[in-house]
């Protein structure tokens, strides 16, 4: 009897390690230590934060040449850190960053951040750019809020064309544009990959486009304080009558 309670008392000790996941202290500190065996190699990397998103990702190459410069690994992604089962981003990077800021100064990063964004728009101020690069996205004249009904007003489809106009629908369509830094658009385009020969679609289309090119005139995208041409998109949800104009 007393053989049997030991033998599951060792088993259930064991099973209780099996399939353990790491506690966040434990995935942060080997984080850490990858950093330090690459610091110990002489490797520094320049890390972005968690929260970088677009418009950011616009000097990506910019700040990469600019690292390779300073002898320093660009790493735009969090793709140093490590999954130990939590979500232990950051804590490699903040190693990386605390490294950079004994090397360089506690402003380095911040002032080649910068560096980076000011060289991008001295050298993109008068080319044309994707929507999500410029700080401020082009603006519907009358006001967002006035979008949709001015965009589907007098617009008809068919009665037997109700599976891709009613609510339910999911049916969506996508335009591009171009608008110049006096907000005047042009070349509309429509970028929906699928080349559908159903007569409906064909039409809702065709339909779609010529109200998009009813919009001839935008408050211009800003980049730094300047307007700036932008490729611009309508994203069409025909079923829910909504449109977004970016």
């Amino acid at each position: 009897m007393g053989k049997a309670i030991l033998t599951i008392i060792i088993f259930l000790t064991h099973l209780k390690g099996v399939g353990q996941v790491a506690s966040p202290d434990s995935s942060c500190s080997q984080n850490i230590m990858l950093a330090q065996e690459e610091y110990a190699k002489g490797i520094y990397k320049f890390c972005t934060s968690a929260e970088w998103d677009l418009p950011f990702s616009r000097m990506f190459p910019i700040l990469d040449s600019l690292c390779k410069v300073n002898k320093l690994e660009f790493t735009p992604y969090p793709y140093v850190e490590h999954d130990y089962g939590f979500d232990s981003y950051i804590c490699y990077s903040r190693f990386m960053d605390s490294v950079l800021s004994k090397k360089y100064g506690s402003n380095f990063k911040a002032n080649l951040i910068k560096k980076a964004d000011e060289i991008f728009k001295a050298r993109y101020i008068k080319d044309t750019i994707p929507y999500y690069y410029c700080d401020k996205q082009i603006e519907y004249i009358k006001g967002s809020e006035n979008l949709d009904n001015a965009f589907f007003k007098g617009l008809v489809f068919a009665d037997s064309c109700q599976s891709i106009t009613n609510y339910n629908s999911n049916f969506v369509c996508n335009i591009s544009f171009i608008v110049d830094t006096k907000g005047r658009a042009f070349k509309f385009e429509i970028i929906d990959s699928e080349g559908s020969t159903n007569t409906c679609v064909k039409s809702a289309k065709k339909n779609l486009l010529q109200s998009a090119k009813k919009f001839k005139y935008w408050k211009p995208a800003i980049l730094g304080n300047k307007s700036v041409a932008c490729h611009a998109n309508f994203f069409i949800d025909l079923g829910r009558r909504h449109v977004i104009a970016e």
